[in-house]
């Protein structure tokens, strides 16, 4: 019987975590990391013979290896099979395809929780936040359907490096040979599968654009989130033929000052059966 038989998957205690205000300042860290969670723990991969960083593995050609390691091949293998069913979609649409569709529970679908280290070093679970799985457990089956994608490319990208406070634009001409373009307005408008917001002061509102990837169908579009912070999204409903793009904006407005992260998510259910979901996190500022 597999050890984790039900409480599988879990964040595991050397998986990459989002920004901790308590060990860094993150004055202006609107983008969302990690992106996903995948499996990464004591993974039948291949090992060279010749490794000597493992004594008991020498000379064997396969080994179980946990680590990040083992979870960014599993993600580019998916990605392969969606550039194989897809090969004209961006980089950014495919990312966007396994955010979108991944999932929060774990085999007894309960939420996901995630290792940690306690005070007398003993390892504890808590349940899990964005700044463990991002948008969730990748889930390939899902990914390769997934109704709506978040699309970026060059000038999205450029405009997110433009409007980063910090960054000196002639640094960015020099290395890109682009001139700065502040068309997104803000860093957190860069069109991601993700809403972060590390300083909201009083309302901030973003834009998100979707493409449809499927047949034509109606979305409507939900929103949740810690009590502490209001959100909208407007509009609540969209008709998207194939190929077709459209809009929403989401509102956060800061209700009271925690000086925590928040949590919440944006929803969208098609009519024909698609569910598409992305991640929010702020945190409320006063002016």
């Amino acid at each position: 019987m597999p050890i984790l038989h039900k409480s599988a998957p879990q964040v595991a205690l050397f998986s990459s975590r989002g920004p901790n205000i308590k060990d860094f300042s993150l004055h202006d860290a609107d983008l969302l990391k990690p992106d996903i969670l995948a499996p990464g723990a004591l993974i039948w991969a291949a090992w060279s013979p010749n490794g000597t960083d493992e004594p008991n593995y020498v000379g064997e050609e396969f080994a179980m290896i946990s680590g990040t390691s083992m979870a960014t091949p599993h993600i580019a293998g998916i990605a392969a099979l969606l550039k194989q069913k897809h090969p004209d979609w961006s980089p950014a649409a495919i990312k966007s395809a396994l955010m979108t569709t991944s999932t929060k529970v774990d085999r007894a679908g309960r939420p996901l929780q995630a290792q940690q280290n306690s005070k007398t070093d003993a390892m504890k679970l808590v349940t899990a936040t964005p700044f463990d799985y991002g948008s969730g457990h990748v889930d390939p089956r899902a990914a390769l359907d997934p109704g709506l994608i978040f699309d970026a490319g060059h000038k999205d990208y450029m405009g997110f490096l433009c409007t980063t406070p910090g960054i000196d634009i002639h640094e960015i001409k020099h290395y890109t040979n682009s001139p700065c373009n502040d068309t997104i307005g803000h860093p957190s408008n860069l069109n991601t599968p993700s809403i972060a917001i590390s300083h909201l002061v009083g309302t901030q509102t973003v834009t998100r654009t979707i493409t449809n990837v499927a047949d034509e169908e109606t979305y409507t579009i939900t929103s949740r989130m810690h009590p502490s912070i209001a959100i909208e999204t407007n509009p609540s409903a969209m008709t998207l033929k194939p190929g077709a793009s459209g809009k929403f904006s989401v509102t956060l407005t800061a209700r009271s000052i925690t000086g925590t992260y928040r949590f919440g998510e944006i929803t969208m259910k098609g009519s024909r059966g698609h569910k598409v979901s992305i991640p929010v996190v702020a945190m409320g500022h006063r002016r």
